[in-house]
């Protein structure tokens, strides 16, 4: 352990030292700075590869007047380091907060804690609960599922009465911290990415609430760009990764023909093709895209059938702050679902189980799935028309598209590819494009297993579902994406996971000026700094201006 420790150690050093060495140019772009214009990036992390994207993202704030501020904790020296390096040293810690008198604020939280604790608690009420505009109850059930990997949460439990008095108390004490940063640097904006887990759920509510423009960056399904999303207090849980209602407004206006529809099919299948399609994640590692008949025949499915997939989610992940679920949780969906599916033999029933378990898995050392332990404990056997597909399965997910009559899911961005084929999408939550008028949603649990014992009857989507489906995915997949072209994300194998630098991102400016010039930081900071829109957009094709080389491509598809 000692000498894995002095190894990471090293790595970073020497990463460090070469990012200083070859980096030594962003500092200059300091001179554009108005310390009255301050942004404050949430940079809670000491992982190089978000420190970087960072400090692009900041420097492209600097380039258009503003002054960063980093919100970042007192023993992560290497986010320090590196947000120094470039020039950056406006830092402002949120575990070192406290009381006008010196005091901890965990004194103070703790005894809230114990209060709303001694009222009685349901994990479904709890769910709802709020202190000072912020959605505690959203984000401590969020955290705790995380921070436990447990698909569900029963409260009553007494196994689960200190840590969720821990979790509370961490987010009433996030709360504290966060008021005095923000009273303290007074930022009229504030960059994220991420926004649901404490302390950045409390971080974001608070930030809403005091009307400041709030902007999260994320990654998107191609590994050399970014999504970009600003929120307000009405919008905040919108997943990053979906459209405003006012985009939405506009897209659905958009005019469609052929050439867009092929250009959004070549954008799906050939980022699958290539391996590209969230290969951020490892999705397509070891994956090989196979014909209906291979997959039928690998899976012993009867070809007579039509064929529905339930795609699972990652049950500890992200399972409450992204809208509103049918079911309490992402285990209790799972389980309903497969055991309508067991009831129901007309068709053939995937259960395919989501491959983010792969990478989740190998970094913190397990080799159990907990879909497959709990399916395993809850229902043994299951009957021959109901197989599982595991995370490491060598059949690439694009080999479903062609066989599948019916795509069962939460709001997974599965959803959003399936609807693009004309094949009906059951969610069972809101969020992300449920109500588009693509999918089939339904009101309540009841419902949608209702659905699910008729499901053989759902006929395909009709032709202008389907354009729908088409015209939302082509705004989100190719023009939403912001290609990263001033610096490049770069990952090691699968097989290299737990490097400390198996993520990194190498920046491409050698200089001021070709940091100025760089059309990337010119489209973030002028939508950042100057707009108001919702969602950062690139122009279509016909609409270019000075974004012309990078608008090329963004639209041109990889190679299959």
């Amino acid at each position: 352990m000692i000498w894995r420790k002095i190894f990471h150690r090293l790595q970073l050093e020497k990463d460090l030292a070469a990012f200083r060495r070859h980096n030594r140019f962003l500092a200059e772009a300091g001179r554009y700075e108005n310390p009255d214009q301050r942004v404050l990036i949430v940079s809670l992390s000491n992982w190089p590869a978000q420190i970087k994207t960072e400090i692009m993202l900041a420097t492209a704030f600097r380039l258009q007047g503003w002054t960063p501020w980093i919100l970042t904790f007192s023993n992560h020296t290497f986010a320090h380091r590196y947000f120094e390096a470039a020039g950056m040293s406006r830092f402002v810690h949120l575990d070192l907060q406290t009381n006008s008198d010196g005091t901890s604020l965990e004194r103070m939280a703790g005894k809230r804690a114990d209060e709303i604790l001694a009222e009685g608690i349901r994990s479904s009420s709890f769910l709802k609960q709020r202190e000072k505009e912020v959605d505690i109850g959203r984000h401590v059930l969020s955290t705790l599922v995380r921070t436990l990997r447990l698909g569900h949460l029963n409260l009553a439990d007494p196994a689960l009465a200190q840590p969720l008095r821990n979790a509370l108390v961490r987010s009433l004490c996030a709360i504290s911290q966060a008021n005095k940063v923000l009273e303290r640097v007074q930022p009229k904006k504030i960059l994220f990415l991420e926004k649901g887990y404490t302390p950045y759920g409390e971080i974001f509510d608070l930030a809403l609430s005091q009307g400041l423009d709030a902007i999260q960056w994320g990654h998107s399904h191609r590994i050399d760009a970014l999504m970009l999303k600003r929120y307000t207090a009405g919008d905040r849980t919108l997943h990053p990764f979906s459209l405003s209602s006012s985009t939405w407004a506009e897209t659905r206006t958009m005019s469609w023909g052929p050439t867009k529809e092929q250009e959004l099919l070549e954008e799906v299948q050939g980022r699958y093709q290539s391996g590209s399609w969230f290969s951020r994640k490892y999705l397509q590692t070891n994956k090989r895209i196979k014909s209906p008949a291979e997959v039928r025949r690998q899976l012993g499915l009867d070809p007579s059938k039509k064929t529905a997939v339930l795609f699972s989610h990652v049950l500890w992940d992200a399972t409450f702050f992204f809208g509103e679920n049918l079911f309490e949780d992402y285990e209790q969906w799972l389980l309903e679902a497969v055991r309508a599916a067991c009831r129901n033999a007309a068709v053939n029933w995937i259960v395919k189980l989501h491959p983010d378990y792969v990478w989740k898995l190998k970094m913190i050392g397990d080799t159990k799935v907990p879909d497959q332990v709990i399916l395993e404990e809850t229902f043994g056997k299951l009957p021959s028309h109901v197989t599982v597909l595991l995370p490491d399965t060598d059949i690439s997910t694009f080999s479903l598209f062609e066989m599948t009559d019916y795509c069962l899911t939460v709001r997974g961005t599965i959803g959003i590819e399936m609807a693009c084929f004309g094949i009906p999408v059951l969610t069972a939550g809101t969020g992300r494009y449920s109500g588009l008028g693509f999918t089939i949603d339904s009101s309540t649990a009841q419902e949608y297993l209702d659905r699910l014992r008729n499901i053989h009857r759902i006929p395909r989507l009709t032709a202008e579902q389907t354009e729908l489906a088409q015209k939302h995915a082509y705004a989100l997949l190719k023009l939403k994406p912001l290609p990263t072209t001033a610096f490049e994300q770069v990952q090691m194998p699968l097989e290299k996971l737990g490097h400390p630098l198996d993520h990194n991102v190498v920046i491409k400016p050698r200089s001021l000026q070709e940091l100025t010039d760089a059309v990337d930081l010119k489209l973030f900071g002028q939508w950042a700094c100057h707009s108001k829109t919702p969602d950062f957009l690139l122009p279509l094709e016909d609409d270019l201006s000075c974004a012309e080389s990078l608008v090329s491509a963004a639209h041109k598809t990889p190679p299959g």
